[in-house]
C-alpha cells in the first residue's frame, strides 16, 4: 500500500531550482495510487510539450503549461513508506538506473540481480528428504500449484502512471515517425522515473535491433525480467531462437517455465534446445522434472520418458534418482505398466531397500495377497499369505526376497516349499540363488541349505558360487567335515581365494596339516600368485618348523615387490628373471608386516646356518620397493651374509657403499678387513690408496684401523720395510699396544731373514717394542702378555727365556678368564708351544705331561 503527503506552499517561498518538484494547481487533484516515485498531473501532456530543446540526455524534466488561475499555490507530492515486495523494487530500480546511465556493466547488473542467467529448473523432490518418493510427488505437485498461484499474483503487469503513459505513447509515435533520437530520450526519461515497467525497454530494444545487437538482447531480457510473464519470456525466447542464440533461448524458456510450471509445451521446447546444445546433463535433469507434469492421458509418452531417465541415471549408479523417476510415472498410471516395466520397478525398489512398497506392487500386479500388521517403526507381522500358481518365476523369487528382507520368519517354511514346488531346479535353478543369500544374511542357514542342496546336486547349476554358499552355511552350522568337502569343490572349480583360505583354516583346525599346506600351495607356472595365500603358507611352515620350505616361500614373498632393474643397478646377481606374477589384492600386507617377516626369515636362516638363503633373502629385500625405508639395515645384513657365505666380491662392493656415506664407524672397517682377509683380490689396496688421496692421513676422524690396512697389506705382501714404516708412523700417532707388538714381530721377522744385516740390533728393537707392549697393555691381560712375549723369544730362538714366559703364563690365575674360558683362555695355546720346546730338547716325557695336563679335547 502506497501513501502520499500533499503539501501546499507559496511559490515566493521556494527557490527557483526547486520549483520543478511542484505541480501548479488551483484545486488539489485526487489521483490514483502509484507504485513508483514520479510526477502526477491531472492532464495528459500533449505532443507540443516535448521539443528537442526541452529534453536532456541525462536528466529529463516534464514542462507543464502555466495554469490560467491566478493562484500561486503549488502542490508537492511526497512518497511515504511502502511495503517491500519479494525482491525489493528499490534495489532493482537503483540497479536498472545505474545500468541505463552506464554506471555499471550489464554483467555486473546480472551478477547483482543473481537471477537472469539461472539455467536450473524448478527443483523436484529436493525437500522433505524423509518422505517417501510417492509422498514427495504429491507434495511436489501441491508446491507447484502454490508457487504458480503466488507467482501470477506477484508478477502482474506493472502499469505506468497516467502522466508517463502519455509520454510512452509519445515515444512510440516518435519512433514510428522515424525520430529515433527523441524516442530514445523519452524512453530513458520514463526509465529514470519508472524503471520497473517493460514498455520503455521494449521500445528501446526495437530502436537498437538493427544497430547494436548486444544492447538489443540485454534490453529484451530486462523487459522480460521486470514483467515476468509466460508470454513475455516466450516472446523473447523466440527472438533469440530466430537469431541462433540457443543458450539465451534456453534461459528464457526456463524463466517461462517458472511462470507456468504446468505448461508442458514450454518444457518440451526447452528440451529440444538443450539437445541441440548437446547439454546432456540438463536434458536429463529437465526430463526428470517434466515427468511430474505430464498428464495421465499421455501415459505412453510419460512411461517412455521415465524409462529413458531411469536408464540414464542407472548408468551413473544413481539408484535413488532412477527409482524416483519410475515412481513419478507409476504413481500416475500404474495400470499402464507392462510386465517388463513392473520388473524394472521391483528391481529398483529392492536395490533401494523399499521392500514394503515392493509388496504393494506385487499385490496390485500379480494377485498375491498377504495380511500385514505393523508392529513397530520398521517391523511387521505377516499372516494369511496367498501366492498364485501362475506367478512368473522371476516375480516369485523377488517376492520371496522381499518377505525375507522384512523378516517374515513365520513364512519362511511356506516360501521355500513354494519355490521348490514351482521352480524347476535343473532348468531354472539360477533364478532363486538370491533367496538363500538373503536367508544367509539373516543367519537362517538351515533354510538356506534346503535350497542349496538341490542346486549342488544338479549337473547344470553345480557351480563354484553355489558350492561356496553351501560351504559357508555348513561352516556356520559347525558341520566342519562336510564344509571341508564343499570348500574343496569350490577350489577345484575356481581356485577361489577366500575359499582356499577358509579351507586351509578348517583343515588346520582339524589337525590335517599336510592337506592345509596343499590347499595353500600355488603353482607359479600356471597361475598368478595370491599374496595372502603365500603369507598364510609361510606362517604354517614356520609353525611346522619346516625351515627350508619356509625360507623358500619367504623368498617368494620378498620377490613380489622386487625390481630387476634396481638389482642390476646395485650390481646384484639376477638369477630369477622369470619371477612369479603376483595379484594385487585389497588385503596386501603392510610394510611393517613385510619388514617383520624379513627379520624372522633372516633370524631363521642365521640360526639354522643357511647362509646361501640368507644372502638371497637379503638381495631380494634390497631390491624391494616396499622396504626401501629399511635399506640401510638390509644392506648391512646383506654384507654379513656375503661374509659368511664367502661371497667376497659382493661383500666388497656392499662395504664400499657404506664407505661412501659413513667412513668413520670402526665396524665397517672391521668388516672390510674381514672380507679382504678371505679374498685374493688386491683391489682393496687401490681403494684405500684413493681414499687416502681424498683425506689428510692422521688428521681426520678416520679410525686407526684404516691406516692399519695399508700396513697389513704390505706385511702380507712381504714388503717388510714398507710395513715397518707404516706401523712405526701409526704407533707414534696412536700409541696402541697392538701396534707395538706387531712392530716387535716385524723386527723379529726381518732379523730371521737369511740375508739381513745387523741382526743383533733388529732383535734388540724387537725386544724393545715388546717391552712397550707389556707396559701399555692392561694388567688384567697378564697371561696374554706373557704368552706373546714367550712367542717373540721363541721366534728369535732364545728358547730358555721363551720357556720361562710360557711357564709363568700357565701359572696365572684370573677369575675373569675362568668365567669366559671359551673366549679368553690361552692355556691350550701356551701348553702346545711349551710342549714343542720340550720335544725339540728331547724331553718327550715332559712334553707328553704338558699335553695331558693342559689340553683336553
Amino acid at each position: 500500500m502506497t501513501s502520499f503527503i500533499i503539501e501546499e506552499v507559496d511559490t515566493s517561498d521556494i527557490p527557483e531550482n526547486e520549483l520543478s518538484e511542484f505541480v501548479e494547481t488551483t484545486d488539489i487533484p485526487i489521483v490514483a495510487e502509484t507504485q513508483e516515485e514520479g510526477m502526477l498531473t491531472d492532464e495528459m501532456p500533449s505532443e507540443n510539450d516535448f521539443s528537442d530543446d526541452s529534453v536532456d540526455d541525462k536528466d529529463f524534466k516534464l514542462k507543464d503549461e502555466p495554469s490560467t488561475s491566478n493562484s500561486n499555490k503549488v502542490t508537492k507530492i511526497l512518497k511515504s513508506t511502502r511495503k517491500p515486495s519479494v525482491i525489493p523494487d528499490k534495489s532493482q530500480s537503483n540497479l536498472l538506473r545505474k545500468f541505463m546511465n552506464n554506471e555499471i556493466s550489464y554483467n555486473d547488473y546480472v551478477r547483482k540481480m543473481g537471477t537472469l542467467d539461472d539455467l536450473d529448473d524448478i527443483s523436484d523432490l529436493s525437500e522433505d528428504s524423509n518422505d517417501s518418493p510417492m509422498e514427495k510427488i504429491k507434495k511436489h505437485g501441491k508446491r507447484h500449484a502454490a508457487k504458480a498461484e503466488t507467482h501470477h499474483a506477484k508478477k502482474t503487469k506493472r502499469a505506468l502512471p497516467p502522466a508517463l503513459q502519455g509520454l510512452m505513447g509519445q515515444a512510440n509515435l516518435c519512433f514510428a515517425r522515424g525520430d529515433v533520437a527523441l524516442a530514445e530520450k523519452l524512453c530513458l526519461e520514463i526509465i529514470r522515473q519508472e524503471p520497473m515497467t517493460a514498455e520503455p525497454y521494449l521500445t528501446l530494444s526495437q530502436i537498437y535491433e538493427n544497430t547494436e545487437e548486444e544492447k538489443y538482447n540485454q534490453l529484451l531480457l530486462i523487459a522480460a525480467h521486470v514483467n515476468s510473464t509466460v508470454f513475455q519470456w516466450s516472446q523473447v525466447a523466440e527472438i533469440f531462437l530466430e537469431k541462433g542464440n540457443l543458450k539465451q533461448a534456453s534461459i528464457c524458456y526456463a524463466k517461462a517455465t517458472r511462470c507456468d510450471p504446468k505448461d508442458l509445451s514450454l518444457r518440451i521446447k526447452r528440451l529440444e534446445i538443450l539437445k541441440r546444445l548437446g547439454d546432456e546433463k540438463h536434458v536429463l535433469h529437465c526430463t526428470f522434472c517434466m515427468l511430474g507434469f505430464i498428464p495421465k492421458d499421455q501415459h505412453e509418452f510419460l512411461i517412455e520418458r521415465a524409462k529413458w531417465v531411469v536408464q540414464e541415471y542407472h548408468k551413473d549408479g544413481q539408484i535413488t534418482k532412477s527409482l524416483d523417476a519410475m515412481l513419478k510415472a507409476y504413481s500416475k498410471v500404474p495400470e499402464h505398466f507392462s510386465t517388463q516395466d513392473v520388473h524394472s520397478l521391483i528391481d529398483l525398489l529392492i536395490k533401494d531397500k523399499q521392500y514394503r512398497k515392493c509388496l504393494n506392487v506385487f499385490i496390485f500386479h500379480t494377485g498375491m495377497n498377504v495380511s500385514i500388521k505393523q508392529t513397530g517403526k520398521n517391523s511387521y507381522e505377516f499372516s494369511n499369505i496367498y501366492i498364485p500358481d501362475n506367478m512368473l518365476m522371476d516375480l516369485r523369487t523377488k517376492m520371496c526376497i522381499c518377505l525375507i528382507k522384512l523378516e517374515a520368519s513365520n513364512l519362511f517354511e511356506y516360501l521355500i516349499d513354494n519355490v521348490l514346488k514351482f521352480i524347476d531346479v535343473d532348468n531354472e535353478g539360477d533364478c532363486y540363488l538370491d533367496i538363500p543369500e538373503a536367508l544367509m544374511l539373516l543367519e537362517q542357514y538351515t533354510f538356506a541349505l534346503r535350497l542349496l542342496n538341490p542346486l549342488v546336486q544338479s549337473e547344470t547349476f553345480s557351480l563354484a558360487a553355489v558350492w561356496l554358499r553351501h560351504a559357508d552355511c555348513l561352516r556356520a552350522l559347525k558341520r566342519y567335515p562336510e564344509a571341508i568337502e564343499s570348500y574343496k569343490s569350490v577350489v577345484q572349480l575356481s581356485k577361489h581365494l577366500e575359499a582356499r583360505l577358509t579351507l586351509a583354516a578348517l583343515l588346520k583346525q582339524e589337525g590335517r596339516m599336510e592337506e592345509a599346506l596343499e590347499a595353500l600351495t600355488q603353482d607359479p607356472a600356471v597361475e598368478v600368485l595370491e599374496t595372502e595365500l603365500l603369507k598364510e603358507k609361510c606362517l604354517l611352515l614356520k609353525e611346522l618348523n619346516r625351515v627350508d620350505e619356509y625360507l623358500q616361500e619367504g623368498y617368494k614373498m620378498m620377490l613380489r615387490s622386487s625390481d630387476c632393474d634396481l638389482r642390476k643397478n646395485r650390481n646384484q646377481e639376477v638369477d630369477d628373471i622369470d619371477a612369479p606374477q603376483f595379484s594385487k589384492g585389497d588385503n596386501e600386507p603392510t610394510v611393517a608386516d613385510d619388514w617383520n617377516l624379513f627379520l624372522d626369515l633372516v633370524n631363521t636362516a642365521w640360526t639354522n646356518i643357511r647362509y646361501v638363503q640368507l644372502q638371497r633373502l637379503s638381495f631380494a629385500a634390497m631390491s624391494s620397493r616396499r622396504l626401501q625405508s629399511h635399506i640401510r639395515e638390509i644392506d648391512f645384513i646383506g654384507t654379513i651374509a656375503c661374509l659368511y657365505n664367502k661371497e667376497e666380491t659382493y661383500g666388497y662392493n656392499k662395504i664400499r657403499e657404506f664407505f661412501n656415506t659413513d667412513r668413520e664407524k670402526p665396524r665397517f672397517w672391521i668388516l672390510f678387513n674381514l672380507i679382504i682377509y678371505h679374498t685374493q683380490d688386491s683391489r682393496f689396496n687401490r681403494f684405500v690408496m684413493r681414499l687416502f688421496e681424498k683425506v689428510s692421513p692422521f688428521t681426520t676422524k678416520v679410525p686407526p684401523i684404516v691406516y692399519m690396512l695399508l700396513a697389513n697389506y704390505c706385511l702380507l705382501s712381504n714388503s717388510y720395510k714398507h710395513a715397518l714404516n707404516h706401523y712405526d708412523e701409526i704407533y707414534r700417532r696412536f700409541q696402541q699396544p697392538l701396534v707395538a707388538m706387531i712392530l716387535a714381530i716385524l723386527y723379529a721377522l726381518i732379523a730371521n731373514q737369511k740375508h739381513s744385516n745387523r741382526k743383533q740390533n733388529l732383535i734388540v728393537q724387537a725386544i724393545n717394542y715388546m717391552e712397550r707392549y707389556k707396559q701399555t697393555r692392561e694388567p688384567e691381560a697378564e697371561a696374554e702378555i706373557l704368552y706373546n712375549t714367550g712367542r717373540l723369544y721363541h721366534q728369535i730362538g732364545i728358547i730358555s727365556v721363551a720357556k720361562q714366559y710360557y711357564e709363568k703364563a700357565l701359572a696365572v690365575k684370573n677369575p675373569f678368564i675362568e668365567k669366559h674360558k671359551e673366549l679368553l683362555d690361552l692355556r691350550m695355546e701356551i701348553a702346545y708351544n711349551l710342549h714343542v720346546i720340550y720335544k725339540q730338547c728331547g724331553n718327550r716325557a715332559m712334553a707328553r705331561k704338558i699335553l695331558y695336563d693342559n689340553i683336553v679335547i
